[in-house]
């Protein structure tokens, strides 16, 4: 048995984070019997010395066990990965170009990691205290130039700077980050087909040879992503170690966020609990569907079922739609929520569906256009 816990500290302890860990290990056992994974215990709630530099303690990753009774702290392993968030702003940084022309220089973003911004992007990303991480964004567009040859001079002079940083700062781990990749990566077969400039095949050969040239570095992780991995160059799709399809959420999830939202309608004040019980976690809401099918959390389980396959932006997008379609009413109760819910993701599955017809009627019509041969 093991018990992982994430121990975010307070952003003013200036002493290591290692010398935490067995405090906050002995804390852990002394004071729980059982953790469950996703347990979150507040510094408020810590008593001690250490309650001044806790800010709150994550229960990020249990071994399985069968039921709800958790993890027993007195047989366990427990891990604890001590961190500290830094609150700067991310810095941005022009890089700096030869004979530059009129177009501006790229920039980057960069982040020091664990970053505030960025706070509960990721789980169970640790890092040693004697590496200092970095994140590096940028948008692909700010590497199209409207003159002809300088966007591969752009893409050039961007990982250049790259191979530069990583090599100087040995003790530092960067993540290069590159939203939308198949601005910079598109296929250079079709591109030839048809008749597009070869500056769109230029870019292309700039980001290979840039990739192969950071393979010396050991400190750089780099992120893409694209919606369009069938028009990504089969070259570059050679050089992905890992290519992850990100699905529509799963009914955990689904549930999860409906449930988060509603939760913060809740705390609004814009959803009343009138003599209704809470809602539950996912764990008790599947054990209560059938057995009590009249609960909140067995009716919001119903909805998350009727919602498969809808994306994470349309998921949050629910309870805004919810509450227009009752504006009327300054609060509802939970049940009407409930209710209100329920038909606006019917109506958005109608809007997919249709949406789907949509473009296979589209698909259709030009696959007809283009069989036909007209004689003038």
């Amino acid at each position: 048995m093991s018990v992982t816990i994430e121990a975010c500290l307070k952003s003013d302890y200036t002493g290591p984070l290692r010398d935490t860990i067995p405090a906050l290990r002995e804390l852990v056992t002394g004071n729980y019997d059982t953790l469950s994974k996703g347990q979150v215990i507040d510094g408020g709630d810590i008593i001690g010395t250490l309650a001044e530099k806790i800010e709150r303690l994550d229960v990020s990753d249990t071994s399985e066990t069968k039921g709800f009774e958790g993890v027993a702290t007195s047989t366990a392993r427990i891990r604890v990965h001590p961190y500290k968030y830094f609150k700067s702003l991310p810095q941005t940084i022009k890089i700096p170009m030869e004979n530059e022309t009129g177009d501006c220089c790229p920039t980057v973003l960069m982040h020091e990691l664990p970053s505030v911004q960025l706070a509960a992007s990721w789980d169970q990303l640790f890092f040693e205290p004697d590496i200092k991480p970095n994140l590096l964004r940028f948008v692909t567009s700010i590497l199209l130039s409207r003159w002809f040859t300088e966007s591969s001079k752009l893409v050039d002079a961007l990982f250049d700077w790259i191979h530069t940083q990583t090599g100087s700062a040995p003790d530092h781990f960067f993540f290069i980050m590159i939203d939308e990749v198949e601005s910079i990566a598109s296929s250079r077969k079709a591109a030839a087909s048809a008749n597009e400039p070869a500056d769109a095949i230029r870019i292309v050969n700039s980001l290979l040879t840039s990739l192969d040239r950071l393979k010396c570095r050991r400190n750089i992780l780099i992120l893409t992503t694209s919606n369009l991995l069938e028009v990504i160059d089969t070259a570059f799709l050679d050089r992905v170690d890992l290519c992850q399809h990100v699905s529509a959420p799963s009914v955990v999830a689904t549930y999860s966020i409906l449930l988060s939202c509603m939760q913060e309608l809740i705390r609004c004040g814009i959803i009343i609990l009138e003599n209704e019980e809470a809602l539950y976690d996912y764990k008790m809401a599947s054990v209560f569907k059938n057995v009590r099918p009249d609960l909140p959390s067995s009716k919001l389980l119903c909805i998350v079922e009727q919602a498969k396959g809808l994306s994470g932006r349309a998921l949050r997008r629910i309870p805004l739609l919810m509450h227009a379609t009752s504006v009327e009413d300054e609060s509802m109760s939970l049940s009407s929520a409930l209710d209100a819910m329920r038909l606006v993701v019917e109506a958005e599955q109608s809007s997919a569906r249709l949406a789907v017809v949509t473009d296979k009627e589209v698909n259709l019509t030009a696959k007809v256009l283009t069989d036909q041969h007209y004689y003038l």
